[in-house]
């Protein structure tokens, strides 16, 4: 079961990680909801991209550091690891949200 989880927390962690690129580098906001970009200036889509970017790398990071810290420390700093990098990278990206779009989320 421990086999399980890990290989899901590093899954679900690295499509994250993967889009987060994609958004960051790439600047293909076209992956993120019509919604969430509708109202992002053309001028502003390399910084918008960036922090919508990191925020998702940090998301799927911060899981695949709570996979591993629960696989291998069989406690709960994984769960501690994981929530603190969730509650950042939302905070993060609904501060990026309200500056860019004008909208929460």
């Amino acid at each position: 079961m421990r086999w399980l989880s890990l290989a899901l927390f590093m899954l679900i962690g690295a499509v994250l990680e993967w889009t987060g690129w994609l958004v960051w580098k790439k600047q293909k906001i076209s992956v993120l909801h019509d919604y969430h970009r509708r109202h992002v200036s053309p001028e502003d889509v390399p910084a918008y991209s960036a922090a919508i970017g990191k925020a998702l790398c940090l998301l799927g990071g911060g899981l695949q550091a709570a996979g591993l810290a629960n696989f291998f420390t069989r406690s709960g700093w994984g769960w501690i690891c994981g929530a603190g990098c969730f509650i950042w990278s939302i905070g993060w990206m609904r501060k990026t949200q309200k500056k860019y779009n004008g909208s929460v989320l």
